[in-house]
Protein backbone atom coordinates (compact mmCIF):
# COMPACT_ATOMS: atom_id res chain seq x y z
CA UNK A 1 0.00 0.00 0.00
CA UNK A 2 1.51 3.43 -1.20
CA UNK A 3 0.22 6.60 0.85
CA UNK A 4 1.83 9.64 -0.68
CA UNK A 5 1.71 12.62 2.10
CA UNK A 6 3.44 15.26 -0.27
CA UNK A 7 0.20 15.88 -2.05
CA UNK A 8 -3.84 16.45 -1.53
CA UNK A 9 -4.76 13.43 -2.47
CA UNK A 10 -4.54 9.90 -0.63
CA UNK A 11 -3.87 7.32 -3.14
CA UNK A 12 -4.14 3.45 -2.62
CA UNK A 13 -2.82 0.92 -4.91
CA UNK A 14 -2.31 -2.57 -4.11
CA UNK A 15 -0.06 -4.04 -5.81
CA UNK A 16 -0.23 -5.06 -9.34
CA UNK A 17 -3.54 -2.97 -9.58
CA UNK A 18 -2.19 -0.23 -12.29
CA UNK A 19 -4.12 3.01 -11.40
CA UNK A 20 -5.76 2.89 -8.44
CA UNK A 21 -9.55 2.36 -8.18
CA UNK A 22 -9.87 3.87 -4.48
CA UNK A 23 -8.21 7.01 -5.68
CA UNK A 24 -11.38 8.57 -6.96
CA UNK A 25 -12.36 8.70 -3.70
CA UNK A 26 -11.47 11.88 -3.30
CA UNK A 27 -13.50 13.46 -5.88
CA UNK A 28 -16.53 11.89 -4.05
CA UNK A 29 -19.76 9.26 -4.35
CA UNK A 30 -20.87 10.48 -7.87
CA UNK A 31 -17.88 10.19 -9.33
CA UNK A 32 -17.20 7.14 -8.26
CA UNK A 33 -20.23 5.42 -9.04
CA UNK A 34 -19.99 7.12 -12.42
CA UNK A 35 -16.51 5.78 -12.88
CA UNK A 36 -18.12 2.06 -11.58
CA UNK A 37 -20.68 2.47 -14.18
CA UNK A 38 -18.46 2.86 -17.19
CA UNK A 39 -16.39 -0.06 -16.07
CA UNK A 40 -19.21 -1.79 -15.92
CA UNK A 41 -20.76 -1.27 -19.13
CA UNK A 42 -17.07 -0.98 -20.80
CA UNK A 43 -16.60 -4.61 -19.79
CA UNK A 44 -20.20 -6.29 -20.40
CA UNK A 45 -20.05 -4.46 -23.58
CA UNK A 46 -16.70 -6.89 -24.54
CA UNK A 47 -17.87 -9.85 -22.88
CA UNK A 48 -20.82 -9.81 -25.30
CA UNK A 49 -18.82 -8.82 -28.45
CA UNK A 50 -16.21 -11.62 -27.55
CA UNK A 51 -19.03 -14.57 -27.19
CA UNK A 52 -20.88 -13.18 -30.10
CA UNK A 53 -17.72 -13.58 -32.48
CA UNK A 54 -17.23 -16.92 -30.76
CA UNK A 55 -20.31 -18.37 -31.25
CA UNK A 56 -19.66 -17.06 -35.04
CA UNK A 57 -16.80 -18.73 -35.45
CA UNK A 58 -18.48 -22.20 -33.63
CA UNK A 59 -20.61 -21.87 -36.73
CA UNK A 60 -18.17 -22.24 -39.30
CA UNK A 61 -16.23 -24.84 -37.81
CA UNK A 62 -17.10 -28.58 -39.02
CA UNK A 63 -18.89 -30.38 -36.59
CA UNK A 64 -19.25 -33.86 -38.34
CA UNK A 65 -15.44 -33.78 -37.42
CA UNK A 66 -16.08 -32.85 -33.71
CA UNK A 67 -19.36 -35.24 -33.13
CA UNK A 68 -17.24 -38.15 -34.62
CA UNK A 69 -14.29 -37.72 -32.54
CA UNK A 70 -15.31 -36.10 -29.23
CA UNK A 71 -13.82 -38.62 -27.30
CA UNK A 72 -10.00 -38.35 -28.56
CA UNK A 73 -10.48 -34.66 -28.80
CA UNK A 74 -11.97 -34.75 -24.86
CA UNK A 75 -8.91 -37.17 -23.93
CA UNK A 76 -6.18 -35.21 -26.08
CA UNK A 77 -7.22 -31.99 -23.91
CA UNK A 78 -7.67 -33.67 -20.42
CA UNK A 79 -3.72 -35.01 -21.24
CA UNK A 80 -2.63 -31.64 -21.96
CA UNK A 81 -4.58 -30.04 -19.23
CA UNK A 82 -2.62 -32.86 -16.91
CA UNK A 83 1.03 -32.27 -18.09
CA UNK A 84 1.13 -28.49 -17.96
CA UNK A 85 -0.44 -29.03 -14.40
CA UNK A 86 2.40 -31.11 -13.30
CA UNK A 87 4.90 -28.67 -15.07
CA UNK A 88 3.57 -25.89 -13.37
CA UNK A 89 2.43 -26.79 -10.17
Amino acid sequence: MDIDFCSNDVSISLPGSGKPFLAAGAYGLDDILLLALVYAVISITGIITLVMLAFKGVKMMNSQFIEHNEKRITGMVLIIVGIVTFFLH
